[in-house]
């Protein structure tokens, strides 16, 4: 079975402003080749004209044969030509089907990736569609309709199988081997590993005679350098910057570029270089454990704080006390307004604020790791109110969260593509904050759905024990209240001010964050030291942290998982420096606002780095693994070398158990319990 073909992913921004930077720093005078040029208005009407008249020519032919020659001949090659006009103002037969159905594929893609702009086009677009049908129309009532199937056929068969389509492969389509060897023409010394890679080209020229009916097209990785230059210009551009072009790769032929993408294996659809959508990939571990030891070997008085917080039990089960009154008083209320408006000004505030009271618990802020069965009791008791069993799914995801922060695999705190995809318009993004709730139930299910088939006891019990109480308050004081308890939770985690927490906390909404380089002192620490210093998670200083447990002071507590939020505020009294010239939000209603108005947010304005796995496949790859749990256990059954002592053993680390070595051993049980501790010894 063959390996399956992909693209070739790259995690740089795209080349060419980089180039055109490049160049314009040594050649200014290209600036002035930034103008009109007034002949390409009177070669579009030109062509327009000799494919019209060809239309009044043909209107008395009506074999099939000569239409089809003449179309692919002569109508496909000026059609294709009035494209580029309009431009400036993995097997062989697959491949070869695939080149024929290439007009479908460009209009379908758009529909396929981008429906938001489908659904909603722009004057231009519906004046071109009305004109177009009303041209197309006069043409088959005074030349016959099969003149217009002609000029649609020439449309298809210029774009399919055809010398001129090749325009569409050579542009950026990889087809040299060279590629991968044009490290060795960059002077490594004078530009950095991210510059070079920025200069390796994933789009080439075509230097031949069809550019003289193409508008210069051909001159591609000049017009992607400068767009704004006209393609009479652009022969000018690569005389007067050689260097920056006379060594790149090249097609001289069009019509063997199709031929060698159809009979190279090593070629197909794939052949194209990708960047990941709008997610800003980063490379560096998650930046907490860097900033948690530098804190920490400056204030090592931070660690007094790591304890537990005997006011959680009661302000919880207070909240739950409290949601629960409530559902006594509202039995009797059946009017549907009345139940939204309490649901979404009182329940939901209260079902947000046992939530964070369940993430408080979750990391063994109200007893400690010392009593597990206790932290799981009151779990399950605070859940109760909220309607859905999120305390035993919440406690194995959220750790991973903090564990493996901004993972692309591991981290199911992050939007899934499908939302990027689908939620970053205005509109689709006010329905994305109304749909929040599912999606942070799906995310899970989708990422990582070997850990749903798998429950673990506190997930059984939790998911048993609310469907009990749903089922009790249904019972005893209607459905509408079991419906009012579950609204509450989707509103107050959807388009609500208490939801807001959600944006602020790892949404890149400020722009000064690529400003903060110049907070770190450059001399001492280096280039990816100081990249890991760079916050992606954010803070809220406001009113609203009284009833979320401090969950607004989140930068401190990612710094931090093993501290209560009551104590969050004396971390960063504490340390000022590491916090106080950070970004932060104060308001969560803001927050909102600004993602739902601003066109530069959505749900991938987020800080994704690649799976561990996938980022250094070289650590992974080479070791022995199993592929079938059955073989290991009748192997271990009946292989009288293996048994219970078929285990790696050190001995203990210290040799006395002294005051200092229990006080290190809890600080790595504590951290173990929240999921921080780093395993570098």
């Amino acid at each position: 079975m063959g390996t399956t073909r992909d693209f070739e992913w790259v995690y740089t921004d795209e080349p060419h402003a980089t180039r055109r930077a490049l160049i314009l720093a040594k050649y200014p005078q290209i600036k002035q080749l930034m103008i009109p040029d007034p002949s390409i208005k009177w070669s579009a009407i030109g062509m327009v004209v000799i494919q019209l008249v060809s239309f009044y020519m043909f209107k008395d032919v009506t074999s099939f044969w000569q239409l089809f020659l003449m179309a692919y001949c002569f109508g496909g090659v000026l059609n294709i030509s009035l494209q580029t006009a309009v431009k400036y103002f993995s097997k062989p037969f697959t491949k070869f089907l695939w080149m024929i159905l290439q007009p479908l594929f460009y209009a379908l893609r758009p529909v396929l990736s981008q429906p938001k702009f489908v659904v909603n086009p722009n004057s231009l677009e519906l004046s071109n569609i009305f004109i177009q049908i009303t041209f197309n129309y006069m043409v088959g009532v005074w030349c016959g309709w099969h003149i217009v199937a002609y000029m649609i056929g020439s449309t298809i068969l210029g774009m399919g199988l055809h010398p001129m389509s090749g325009h569409i492969l050579s542009e950026h389509f990889v087809m040299f081997d060279e590629r991968i060897n044009m490290f060795e023409n960059i002077n490594k010394k004078d530009v950095q590993r991210d510059e070079y890679l920025k200069l390796i080209p994933e789009t080439y020229s075509y230097y031949g005679s069809l550019n003289f009916i193409m508008y210069n097209l051909g001159y591609h990785v000049e017009h992607h350098d400068f767009p704004s230059i006209p393609g009479s210009l652009l022969p000018k551009v690569r005389e007067i910057a050689p260097e920056y072009y006379n060594s790149l790769p090249y097609h001289s032929s069009w019509t063997y570029v199709v031929w060698k993408f159809l009979i190279d294996p090593k070629l197909g659809p794939f052949s194209r270089v990708k960047r990941p959508h709008h997610f800003e990939w980063v490379y560096t571990d998650e930046p907490h454990g860097t900033r948690r030891s530098l804190i920490l070997a400056k204030y090592p008085q931070i660690k007094q704080l790591m304890r537990t917080d005997p006011n959680i039990k009661w302000t919880a089960s207070v909240t739950a006390i409290i949601q629960l009154i409530s559902f006594y008083m509202l039995r009797d209320v059946t009017s549907f307004w009345q139940l939204f408006l309490m649901a979404y000004c009182f329940g939901g505030v209260l079902n947000i604020s046992l939530q964070t009271a369940v993430h408080e618990i979750i990391h063994n802020h109200a007893f400690g790791p010392s009593k597990p069965m206790a932290t799981k009791v009151l779990a399950l008791i605070t859940n109760l109110p909220i309607g859905i069993p999120i305390a035993g799914s919440h406690k194995k995801y959220h750790l991973l969260h903090h564990r493996y922060q901004g993972d692309d695999i591991l981290d199911t705190d992050i939007p899934s593509y499908f939302e990027v995809k689908y939620f970053s318009k205005p509109f689709t993004k006010f329905l994305w904050m109304i749909l929040q709730p599912l999606f942070y139930a799906l995310r899970p299910v989708l990422s990582q759905p070997k850990f749903v088939v798998n429950p673990d006891s506190l997930e059984l019990s939790n998911i048993f024990i609310q469907i009990t109480f749903n089922y009790m308050v249904g019972v005893c004081w209607g459905w509408h209240i079991v419906a009012y308890m579950i609204g509450s939770m989707i509103l107050g985690m959807g388009l609500h001010p208490m939801s807001g927490h959600i944006l602020s906390e790892h949404f890149v909404m400020f722009d000064e964050r690529i400003n903060l380089f110049e907070n770190i002192n450059k001399k001492d620490v280096q280039r990816d030291e100081y990249l890991k210093l760079i916050p992606e998670t954010y803070s809220y200083y406001g009113p609203l942290n009284l009833i979320m447990y401090n969950l607004g002071y989140h930068v401190e507590h990612h710094d931090f998982p093993s501290i209560p939020g009551s104590l969050l505020p004396k971390v960063r009294e504490i340390a000022p420096e590491y916090y106080n010239s950070l970004p932060y939000h104060s308001s969560w209603t803001y927050v909102v606002w600004k993602f739902l108005i601003d066109p530069k947010l959505g749900p991938f304005s987020r800080v994704k780095r690649p799976h561990l796995r996938e980022i250094a496949p070289e650590y992974y790859n080479s070791l022995p693994y199993h592929s079938s749990w059955t073989y290991v256990v009748w192997k271990f059954l009946i292989d009288p070398k293996l048994g219970p002592f078929s285990r790696v053993k050190r001995p203990h680390r210290f040799g006395k158990q002294d005051e200092k070595t229990i006080d290190y051993i809890n600080e790595i049980n504590s951290e173990l319990n929240n999921n921080t501790y780093n395993f570098n010894f």
